[in-house]
């Protein structure tokens, strides 16, 4: 059975396996938000945008903790887990911008918070979602290398 690295432990395959496919959803829901984007104007593809957008974030920020919790480091809240994973993988400042941005939009989507305006969300994802892609790409490259980023951050 493979294992891969995270500087604390060995992870089986069958975890890495689990990475894997929480970015093919987030790259799944990225194309569907893509695609509905630009028809906002129908309710029902409207509530699907949202929703794509809201897994897109969700599958991301789950990754992020199941990197900390694979390098043994505390899970916590969202914006936590952003900073230690940030810390460790060595995100750019842009990048944890963006991410944070990403995730202040899901929870006003999922939360309707001010009656979230929806040019504004529109607007919103439009940035994000190219940004988003690069992420996913830098994601699936830090599995791919079997943790070796993590590990060599480890000090951090």
């Amino acid at each position: 059975m493979g294992c891969y690295y995270t500087g604390l432990k060995m992870i089986p395959e069958s975890r890495r396996k689990r990475y894997s496919e929480k970015l093919e959803l987030a790259e799944e829901r990225l194309q569907d938000a893509e695609e509905l984007l630009h028809e906002l104007s129908d309710k029902i593809k409207k509530l699907a945008c949202y929703k794509a957008f809201q897994e897109l974030v969700e599958s991301l920020f789950d990754v992020i903790s199941m990197f900390l919790k694979d390098s043994g480091k505390e899970i916590e809240d969202d914006y936590t887990n952003l900073d230690k994973f940030a810390a460790l993988v060595n995100l750019t400042e842009n990048e944890i911008k963006v991410l944070k941005d990403a995730n202040g939009l899901r929870n006003r989507l999922v939360h309707k918070y001010n009656r979230t305006d929806d040019l504004i969300a529109k607007e919103s994802m439009e940035f994000l979602l190219p940004h988003l892609q690069k992420i996913i790409e830098k994601f699936k490259e830090l599995v791919e290398r079997n943790g070796s980023s993590i590990q060599a951050n480890e000090g951090n």
